[in-house]
């Protein structure tokens, strides 16, 4: 059991083994955290959340259970010690909110059972080329930092299956193509002016979310992504449906919602798989009629808040369709009885 005493504006919860012994160990808003707390042999995740600790003590070297170790929105946070290298069972790692983090000790390479490290606002201006020495690394997600390129020793890390950088004033991307066991990709918010060749060479990437950004051309190597089912690109600038998305054989998901001078999505009938299409809070005046070519896969369909004033009637022959939002567009009461009456008696969750 858990015997220590913490500040009474503070959150404590811990869960324990059959033992007695805590394994899991969540502090919310303690600023003195007490050394007695190192001497929890069995630990196995630690949680501190909202704190003024500036650095973590090298006392943490006596959690050798530790697999899970977090640090939420503790905004004082300083420096991990270099003892951080003896958590060998350690195997995720959690830092956010820590803008005044110091680069990470040379002794972090030495926690090679890591699988997944998140560094989320930390001001970091380059990835860490230490973290690159962990080659068993499966999940890394560096968003909302001040990275500008990728760094060529990232080419180490043979086992990563997930990348996020959004949020990161990114110049350079070209050191993306030595990633090619990458299945998921996250690019958001990365101020990109054109979209990155080089994600031509991730043929596994089956998730790829790279909206909000300023493209407005995709090319046409995109086509080399074939194992993609789920894409991303709202928050972007398109004026009309890009054509080249649709050589992507197996996309099941595709957001275009909010591209706020989107009005054209002609061609959408040429996808061969698609089941969730998003293009709500965008400029459409029309869907045109070939969507009806989506008939034996589409089951979700999203268009509120835009600037609709009909529906094709093909709409309600489409036999898989479930769920249909059009809220928020201009048809007139007329027009949104004959909408009603279109999808009576169908097996279809409508949204007017």
């Amino acid at each position: 059991m858990l015997h220590y005493t913490f500040n009474r504006s503070s959150t404590t919860g811990y869960s324990t083994n059959s033992a007695k012994e805590v394994t899991h160990l969540y502090i919310n808003g303690e600023n003195n955290l007490p050394l007695h707390l190192y001497c929890l042999k069995n630990l196995q995740t630690l949680s501190i959340q909202s704190s003024d600790l500036i650095h973590l003590p090298m006392e943490i070297r006596n959690l050798q259970q530790l697999k899970t170790l977090q640090f939420y929105n503790n905004h004082n946070l300083m420096s991990i010690p270099d003892e951080i290298g003896e958590l060998k069972s350690m195997e995720q790692l959690t830092i956010t909110f820590s803008p005044k983090l110091l680069p990470l000790p040379h002794q972090f390479e030495q926690l090679t059972n890591l699988q997944r490290i998140e560094f989320i606002s930390c001001g970091f201006e380059e990835i860490p080329k230490v973290i690159t020495e962990i080659v068993g690394l499966q999940h890394l997600y560096l968003h909302y930092n001040n990275v500008t390129s990728i760094p060529y020793e990232i080419k180490r890390l043979t086992s990563l299956r997930t990348l996020s950088l959004s949020g990161n004033p990114l110049k350079s991307l070209d050191e993306l193509k030595w990633l090619t066991q990458l299945a998921s990709l996250y690019l958001h918010y990365c101020q990109l002016n054109e979209f990155p060749i080089n994600i031509k060479y991730l043929t596994n990437l089956s998730e790829l979310f790279i909206g909000e950004n300023n493209f407005t051309v995709i090319p046409i190597e995109i086509a080399k992504l074939q194992r993609l089912n789920t894409l991303s690109l709202s928050y972007s600038k398109f004026t009309k449906l890009p054509r080249e998305l649709t050589l992507l054989n197996s996309l099941t998901e595709l957001h275009l919602n909010n591209n706020y001078h989107l009005s054209d999505v002609t061609g959408i009938g040429s996808f061969q798989n698609l089941q969730r299409l998003y293009l709500s809070d965008s400029n459409l005046t029309m869907i045109p009629k070939e969507i009806v070519k989506l008939s034996s896969t589409l089951t979700s369909l999203e268009l509120h808040t835009n600037q609709l004033t009909d529906l094709p009637q093909e709409l309600a022959q489409m036999n898989r369709l479930e769920y249909l939002d059009i809220r928020n567009n201009k048809f007139s009461n007329t027009t949104l009885i004959e909408i009603k009456q279109m999808f009576n008696g169908r097996n279809i969750t409508v949204y007017y």
